[in-house]
């Protein structure tokens, strides 16, 4: 990855400013992101490697997942 386009930044971001600055800058592209059970992951992947690279994000524990708890399936009110 180019040096310019990794941050300078003083400290690192919260999970919880990670996902939504990340959430933030797939919103942002002219590109269109897709994500579901059904599409190929790599290039959803690619694109968490490129954000955690720039932002000098630390590498994932080792069993971090055992951490982690999935929200019930989301329910859109409108």
């Amino acid at each position: 990855m180019p040096e310019e386009l990794i941050n300078d930044k003083k400290e690192e971001l919260s999970g919880s400013e990670a996902i939504f600055g990340f959430c933030g800058w797939l919103t942002s592209r002219n590109e269109q992101t897709i994500m579901s059970a059904s599409n190929d992951a790599a290039p959803i992947a690619d694109l968490i490697e490129i954000f955690c690279e720039t932002n000098k994000l630390t590498e994932p524990r080792k069993d971090w997942g055992k951490n982690l708890i999935h929200p019930p399936k989301a329910v859109l009110v409108v």
